[in-house]
């Protein structure tokens, strides 16, 4: 968390709203438990005096039920020290290991300012014969500052010049080109503030105070235009980032809510995600619904890693020759088929909903599907180990290990019989109506065994969500979804968002047609990195 993070959670209006939210809420769990423990205790009485056995039977099921809500409930109020990080068997029986100590972390991506330290006068030090050891010879102390940064007028004055011939005035070379056309603010400020705000998600407003601090006097209309500018720059490597998501054979997708705040009023759009390993493309549409995902996935075939969320599925059943829209308006055949392949960990939160509940028998479930876990661990390890192809070993584990756990867990969930509309029922349930497509991992080695790729790369823009609560407009929808792309595919390429989009804007400013995108980039670097010093 930053200084400017730790300020805002400081504020005191913001720290009182959420203290009363906190304090509605906690009273609100308070009377419904009351009302629950007084319900609980009513039937308890009358299964005690019940003698017919089908009354018993209800009344024992309506008791559990409450027993669940409760325990649901106050895991909200008090906390639970259970989470979905879960050990396997075998994990569970190991004993812990020590961590050690360790020394100061190794900083090799900082630059190094060498401040050189020598005596004033060493001839009246000591015994007069004092001289350095050897040329080079120096006793040496890293430290970590910050230098802070500073927001500066440059003023660019170009000198006149007068022809003695024929009296014509010209100027020498003057200031590069603003990022507006007559504005004053150049493309590395505009660079800097998308990075504030959806890198690290600082508001704009908040940006505005901390220019103030330093100096600047600067509105959140005038950051905006920046931003705007710098999205009609890059606008082209976010259609051809999505471009290369969509020519990948695996992706993930997913998707959460999104707000967008009109004057008076406030609608829920939603953010979508389109991921690979390299790159991560997003959009923000006003719907949930099956033209939303179209829109995302437009003529994509090959293996998509989803939830169960039923718009895939659905997409997925009519696998035939659709007309939808492109992201830039124009209409037009795709062919849209691909595989979907579902998530364990969405399964596997259904158990462990169920365990909390009080299901002793959930814990068979977790077991085998912790065991499905450790087969992927021990693939990933054996490929880096043996540095054989990770699909390749994945094939060969599944086929050996892993058919045989899924075999045992498809046995287990037909052979027990949980009471109806219970979490243990529930997750049965999911389990049973997803199972064609959770096991077509063993047959798709180039996929996941989850989704927590897309819902990883989807942290960002709910991180965001929360800080500057959505956007005011469909513009800025358009705005976010392009930064967020921009930002999320360089921090899976590892390589930092700011200097990419201030070349890729310099390169786009020149000629439109010069798409420059987070990957060529990056190949860019690595071909420096190794050129030969000449």
């Amino acid at each position: 968390m930053n200084v400017e993070e730790l300020r805002a959670e400081k504020d005191p209006e913001k720290l009182r709203a959420e203290a009363f939210s906190l304090l509605r809420r906690t009273t609100q769990l308070e009377a419904e438990n009351a009302i629950l423990l007084q319900r609980l205790g009513r039937l308890v009485g009358e299964l005690a005096t019940a003698t017919n056995a089908d009354r018993q039977q209800a009344l024992g099921f309506e008791i559990k039920k409450l027993n669940e809500q409760l325990a649901a409930k106050n895991r909200e109020l008090f906390g639970s020290s259970r989470s979905e990080r879960r050990g396997s068997p075998d994990e569970l029986a190991k004993p812990k290991k020590k961590q050690p100590g360790h020394g100061p972390t190794k900083q090799l991506k900082l630059p190094v300012m060498e401040i050189k330290h020598v005596r004033a006068d060493p001839k009246q030090e000591c015994c007069h014969q004092i001289q350095p050891v050897m040329a080079g010879q120096t006793e040496d102390t890293d430290q970590v500052t910050i230098i802070e940064r500073r927001v500066v007028v440059c003023r660019h004055m170009s000198q006149k010049y007068r022809c003695t011939l024929c009296g014509s005035i010209d100027v020498a070379a003057g200031a590069p080109a603003p990022l507006v056309p007559g504005g004053r603010y150049t493309p590395e400020f505009a660079v800097a503030v998308a990075v504030d705000k959806y890198e690290d998600h600082l508001p704009l407003d908040r940006q505005v105070h901390r220019f103030e601090r330093q100096g600047l006097v600067v509105t959140t209309q005038t950051l905006w235009d920046q931003l705007q500018a710098l999205y009609a720059l890059l606008l082209g490597a976010y259609l051809a980032i999505h471009a290369h998501v969509l020519a990948q054979p695996v992706v993930g997708a997913d998707e959460s809510t999104w707000r967008v705040m009109g004057k008076g009023r406030s609608a829920k759009w939603w953010t979508w995600v389109l991921v690979s390993e390299q790159a991560a493309f997003y959009s923000i549409a006003p719907t949930r619904g099956s033209a939303a995902a179209e829109a995302l996935l437009k003529g994509f075939t090959g293996v998509v890693s989803v939830d169960g969320y039923s718009v895939y599925t659905a997409l997925e059943a009519r696998g035939t020759q659709m007309s939808i829209f492109d992201i830039d308006g124009v209409e037009g055949p795709k062919t849209f088929k691909f595989v979907l392949v579902c998530c364990w960990m969405h399964a596997r939160r259904g158990f462990i909903n169920a365990e909390n509940a009080g299901h002793p028998s959930a814990k068979r479930a977790l077991d085998l599907i912790a065991k499905l876990y450790l087969v992927e661990d021990k693939a990933e390890r054996l490929a880096k180990e043996t540095g054989e192809d990770l699909i390749e070993v994945r094939r060969r584990l599944r086929d050996g290990e892993s058919r045989g756990i899924v075999a045992a867990l498809h046995k287990w969930l037909y052979a027990e019989k949980p009471v109806p509309s219970l979490k243990l029922d529930k997750a049965i349930t999911y389990a049973k109506n997803q199972w064609p497509r959770l096991i077509r991992f063993l047959d798709e080695p180039r996929a996941p065994i989850d989704n927590g790729w897309a819902e990883r790369a989807i942290r960002g823009t709910v991180l965001g969500r929360k800080n500057h609560y959505g956007s005011h407009s469909e513009a800025g929808t358009r705005v976010a979804a392009l930064f967020y792309t921009i930002t999320e595919t360089c921090k899976l390429l590892g390589i930092e968002p700011g200097p990419y989009m201030l070349e890729a804007a310099r390169r786009a400013k020149l000629d439109r047609a010069n798409v420059l995108t987070p990957m060529a980039w990056k190949a860019e670097l690595a071909a420096r990195a190794v050129a030969p010093l000449i």
